[in-house]
């Protein structure tokens, strides 16, 4: 599932912009490799080890081991002849197979649509990256309301119901995992910082089919989020109506999750997921 959103990332932003997001303290490795990658690609031509380790500031033996890994999966190849390394195939394949992915949210983007005329709010498409939740793809609303969050926007996934509602429906080992690295820091008032609380709020989640986040990471704010599944049951993003406390309430609350939930299942069967 991390692969497939990593991907989708990949789509929605500039694949620097990818490496900027991800976290220094995490998958150094990967880091690493994203940034010889991404040096790499800015070069007209092939580039040597020494250049390589002194524009990164990597020591020499780090880089070589590095390229030695990339080679034997083909992202890059090295010329024989002088040594030096380019960009090989196997991202030529890996880019022309973007659009396949990219059709992913273009396909879902007109339910969303459909959704945000409907119910006249915010309606949003997120995914678990990196521990948080990443908005992938947004539909303003004609309403005023004024909300924070844009497409690659990232945030711990305790505090919004897009993040709840997936969070809810992974392996517990996962969200104790999620929890250790990212904790459950305070945002508002509201904001849910015992994990114990957090534990029986995606309990309730998982009863009830949808998640709420009443004003827990911006004040004056509610979203209601319903998981989007695979064919396989496994659930691979959310879907979620945010606006103003004045307009989600208990009385309109039946009417957006009924409609979150017939979107979903509008979803899946465009994408063949049922």
């Amino acid at each position: 599932m991390e692969l497939f959103f990593i991907i989708m990332k990949m789509v929605v932003l500039d694949i620097k912009e990818v490496f900027q997001y991800m976290k220094p303290s995490s998958n150094h490795s990967i880091n690493r490799a994203f940034q010889i990658l991404s040096f790499m690609a800015e070069q007209d031509n092939d580039t040597g080890v020494t250049e390589l380790s002194q524009a990164l500031g990597f020591n020499k033996s780090t880089t070589y081991r590095f390229l030695m890994s990339l080679e034997r999966v083909g992202v890059v190849q090295k010329n024989e002849t002088t040594n030096k390394y380019h960009l090989g195939l196997t991202l030529f394949e890996l880019g022309n197979r973007v659009p396949i992915k990219r059709s992913l949210i273009d396909k879902i983007h007109p339910h969303l649509q459909d959704l945000a005329f409907q119910v006249n709010e915010v309606v949003n498409l997120s995914g678990l990256f990196q521990n948080e939740v990443v908005y992938l793809d947004k539909i303003e609303s004609k309403r005023s309301v004024q909300i924070m969050t844009y497409v690659g926007f990232h945030i711990p996934p305790h505090c919004t119901a897009l993040g709840k509602a997936i969070l809810a429906f992974i392996p517990p080992e996962d969200v104790q995992r999620i929890l250790r690295v990212e904790g459950l820091p305070y945002f508002t008032k509201k904001t849910i910082t015992k994990e114990d609380v957090f534990l029986s709020e995606l309990q309730h989640i998982r009863k009830e089919g949808f998640a709420l986040d009443d004003e827990e990471f911006e004040e004056g704010l509610r979203c209601i989020a319903v998981p989007l599944f695979d064919s396989q049951k496994r659930v691979i993003a959310s879907i979620s109506i945010s606006g103003p406390t004045a307009r989600i309430h208990p009385k309109t609350l039946s009417r957006f999750v009924q409609a979150l939930k017939e979107t979903r299942k509008e979803i899946a069967h465009s994408l063949f997921l049922f």
